[in-house]
């Protein structure tokens, strides 16, 4: 038997190994954790919130110019009102900033202009600062907007 005869059997007997053990590997079943798990899509409308971070391309403002674009500015989710629920801060990299304040079951305000969070521009990120790291020593959570 020839070197190249020999080669040509044992690469076919690898990939048969190989091809068996891919169709044993994705025909395997896997076991689900939790049934109960899932997700339902909620709109606007049921909720309140009406954030789009939408992005507008041109010669200056590009994945080339700014490979971050596409990253976000950031949400952050945290009871700032003190009133036991999670109110949630969206960020937008070219579109103002919103505030939302839950009002339970889903439901969310923007309180944006009445906080006076609106940002004419937008914002590369936010961090949240619990009382632990208070900055201005009142007590209260403090926002970091980066713009």
């Amino acid at each position: 038997m020839n070197i190249t005869r020999f080669l040509k059997l044992l690469f076919s007997l690898f990939t048969i190994i190989i091809l068996a053990l891919l169709t044993q590997i994705c025909s395997s079943k896997h076991e689900i954790l939790d049934n109960d798990f899932h997700f339902t899509l909620m709109t606007e409308n049921q909720t309140g919130i009406d954030f789009n971070n939408k992005l507008t391309e041109n010669d200056s403002i590009n994945f080339l110019i700014n490979q971050y674009i596409y990253i976000g500015s950031g949400v952050s989710v945290v009871n700032f009102n003190n009133d036991g629920l999670k109110d949630i801060f969206c960020a937008g990299e070219q579109v103002s900033c919103k505030l939302y304040i839950n009002k339970g079951g889903f439901k969310f305000e923007d309180v944006t202009d009445k906080t006076g969070m609106h940002t004419s521009k937008g914002c590369t990120g936010v961090s949240i600062v619990d009382t632990s790291g208070d900055l201005d020593n009142d007590g209260d959570m403090v926002m970091v907007i980066d713009t």
